[in-house]
């Protein structure tokens, strides 16, 4: 099968790529490497920007699926560029579901639980959760969202939603700047800075390891009747505070880094936690708990980025 992934050289789509490529599939990774795995342009992606139908028209057309995954995904960035944000998120996908449509391509397309908002209770988010997104990242992932449910019931289009709650692992980015919690708490665990904590860091978030996100992915491929023209959230059912958070990187790195509270950003949101029913019912499941998974990405940072 031919399988097109929008985002091929970022952090998700490396992984997934190479899942798909030792299962015997033909994999076309599209990026514009504007936030690569580091190596990744040297690993046969094609340069393409989801932005420029152009340069995504003749591998669309040639592919059985197409996996969209390319996304401006940082909330800082989005709040200070939010037309750059929305340019990427919301005519990029615009983009990819019209190819799809046109060309018959079956897509599986990434969207992010943040088009939630805050928890509206301590009960799991299932799918029909409020929609309450917070800052411009959200909203424009909202706006996508509604995009693909139109493209579903103008004229069933069989695209497939998937709602990710926090991916984290190893090869994830680790900029100063708009890295993940878990990267940048890492990088300043190891090199002796403070691990800055925004507000009272009791701020609750639903960790995902990069490989149960790759098995998401593989399941909703593999399930085509079951999936297509439906939202799927993907997470592991389970909260960790950010502040909690802390601690464990600070003991596995055998830092003496202190953490450092911050004033609270305005739009935060509070709580995540997926409710994953659905998905189990699709006959997937989390198989890396989250202190396997963080001993796994420090240790793999420690030796990698350092």
């Amino acid at each position: 099968m031919k399988i097109v992934v929008t985002g091929g050289a970022g952090f998700v789509g490396t992984h997934l790529a190479k899942a798909l490529r030792k299962r015997g599939h033909e994999v076309v990774a599209l990026d514009n490497f504007s936030h690569a795995m580091r190596g990744a342009e040297h690993d046969g992606v094609v340069f393409a920007d989801v932005r420029h139908v152009s340069e995504l028209r003749q591998h669309v057309r040639e592919a059985h699926v197409c996996v969209h995954l390319a996304a401006q995904i940082h909330v800082d960035v989005s709040m200070t560029n939010p037309g750059a944000t929305f340019d990427v998120n919301v005519n990029g996908t615009l983009n990819v579901l019209s190819l799809c449509e046109e060309y018959g391509v079956r897509c599986i397309v990434a969207f992010s639980s943040e088009v939630y908002g805050s928890a509206a209770s301590l009960e799991p988010m299932t799918e029909e959760h409020p929609l309450n997104a917070r800052h411009p990242y959200g909203i424009s992932k909202l706006a996508a969202d509604r995009l693909a449910q139109w493209f579903v019931e103008r004229h069933g289009t069989p695209v497939t939603i998937l709602r990710s709650f926090n991916i984290f692992g190893e090869g994830q980015d680790d900029s100063v700047s708009y890295g993940s919690v878990i990267s940048k708490f890492t990088r300043a665990a190891l090199t002796g800075e403070p691990l800055t904590v925004f507000g009272d860091g009791t701020q609750e978030r639903d960790y995902m390891h990069v490989s149960d996100a790759v098995s998401a992915y593989l399941c909703c491929l593999d399930n085509p009747e079951k999936t297509g023209g439906d939202t799927f959230n993907f997470g592991s059912g389970c909260v960790v505070r950010i502040v909690d958070l802390a601690h464990p990187i600070i003991r596995l790195t055998g830092s003496k880094a202190a953490v450092r509270p911050v004033e609270p950003r305005p739009v935060e949101v509070r709580r995540l936690c997926a409710g994953v029913s659905k998905a189990y019912a699709l006959g997937w499941e989390p198989k890396t708990p989250f202190d396997t998974g963080l001993r796994r990405f420090v240790h793999w940072y420690a030796r990698s980025r350092l």
